[in-house]
C-alpha cells in the first residue's frame, strides 16, 4: 500500500497534467536545462534573434519523482505563421514518458523480504524442543526454591509434587506473618489446605481439575480432592486433627484407596496429610504400609511438617 503511493503517478495520464510530470517540470534542475533555450526561442519568433544566432536543437531529460523515473523529450518542430525578419516561427512538443524507478523498487523488495522475514521469525518460529524443555524446568526449579541437593531437573512429576508438600508446612508458616498490621492467611482447616495447593498445583500443571469425579466401590459418586488427567495423577488432601489416630487416617486411606482403583484417569495418588499440630504418631509407619497398598496404584503418602 505504501509503494502503491509512492509510484502512484505511473497509474495517471501520462501528460503535461500528469503529478510527475508536473513535478519535474516546476524542478530547478528542468528549468536549469530548458529556460535559456526557451528565451532564444522567444527571441528568435518575436524577431529580435537572427536565424544565424539561434541554433536549433531537441531537448532531452532523465528526472526521478517520488517512486518513478519521467523521461522528456522536447522536439523543436516549425509552425505555419511566418517570424518577422522571415522564415517560420518554431515551437516545442513535449512528449513525457514513465517508468518505475528500478533503485526505489528494489529497496521496497528487500525491505517487503526483512518484515516477511522478521514476521516470520516472530510468528511462526518456535525454539528447539530441548531448548524450550530447558527453559520450562529452570522456572519449575527457581518457583520450586530449590537449593542443593533438591535442585535437580531430573525429579519426575510425583517427585516434584513430593518436595511441594515436604515445603508446605514452611510456605503456610511465611502465610500467617504479615507485616503492617494486614490480616494474615491462617491455614486453620483442611478447606484452606486445598486452597493453597491447589494454587501451587497450578505453577506447574495447565490442567488440575478440583473436586473431579471418582467412582464409589459402592456404585454411587463421590469427589476426588485434584485429579492431573494429563499425568494420570489424583491428589487427596487431608488435615490431621485431634480426633484422629493413626488407626482412623488409614481406615480413611484404604477407603479412598479403593475408590480411585476403578478412576480411569488415575495412575498415581498422592495422599497430602497436612499435621502441623503433631496428630499423628507414626506417619512413617503409615508411609511405609501405604506404599504397598494396591497392585493397581501407585500410592505416595507424603506428610508435612514431616517429624
Amino acid at each position: 500500500m505504501a509503494y502503491s503511493l509512492w509510484i502512484y503517478p505511473v497509474f495517471e495520464e501520462v501528460d503535461i497534467t500528469n503529478s510527475a510530470v508536473v513535478g519535474v517540470v516546476t524542478s530547478k534542475e528542468y528549468q536549469s536545462i530548458t529556460n535559456g533555450q526557451f528565451e532564444k526561442l522567444a527571441s528568435y519568433n518575436e524577431g529580435s534573434l537572427s536565424e544565424n544566432d539561434f541554433v536549433r536543437y531537441d531537448l532531452h531529460g532523465v528526472q526521478g519523482f517520488k517512486g518513478v523515473v519521467v523521461k522528456f523529450d522536447l522536439n523543436l518542430v516549425p509552425v505555419s505563421e511566418e517570424r518577422s525578419g522571415g522564415g517560420h516561427k518554431y515551437k516545442y512538443e513535449s512528449v513525457y514518458r514513465l517508468s518505475l524507478n528500478f533503485v526505489h523498487l528494489v529497496v521496497f523488495l528487500i525491505i517487503e523480504a526483512c518484515i516477511l522475514l522478521f514476521g516470520w521469525y516472530f510468528l511462526l518460529w518456535k525454539p528447539p524442543a530441548a531448548q524450550i524443555e530447558f527453559e520450562e524446568d529452570v522456572l519449575r526449579n527457581f518457583f520450586a526454591f530449590e537449593t542443593g541437593e533438591n535442585a535437580s531437573s531430573n525429579l519426575s512429576v510425583e517427585e516434584r509434587v513430593e518436595l511441594l508438600f515436604r515445603k508446605f508446612h514452611r510456605f503456610a508458616k511465611d502465610l500467617s506473618v504479615r507485616k503492617r498490621n494486614r490480616p494474615a492467611l491462617l491455614v486453620e482447616d483442611e478447606y484452606d489446605v486445598q486452597y493453597l495447593v491447589f494454587a501451587l498445583l497450578r505453577m506447574y500443571f495447565s490442567n488440575v481439575k478440583s473436586e473431579d469425579i471418582a467412582p464409589n466401590v459402592l456404585g454411587g459418586g463421590s469427589r476426588v480432592d485434584f485429579s492431573i488427567p494429563d499425568e494420570e495423577l489424583v491428589v487427596e488432601v487431608k488435615m490431621a486433627r485431634a480426633s484422629m489416630t493413626d488407626r482412623s487416617l488409614a481406615d480413611e486411606l484404604i477407603l479412598d484407596i479403593a475408590r480411585y482403583q476403578s478412576h480411569t484417569a488415575c495412575k498415581t495418588i498422592i495422599f497430602f496429610v497436612y499435621d502441623p499440630d503433631g496428630h499423628i504418631r507414626n506417619p512413617t509407619a503409615l508411609k511405609k504400609e501405604f506404599c504397598a497398598a494396591s497392585d493397581k496404584l501407585k500410592v505416595i503418602v507424603v506428610f508435612a511438617p514431616d517429624y
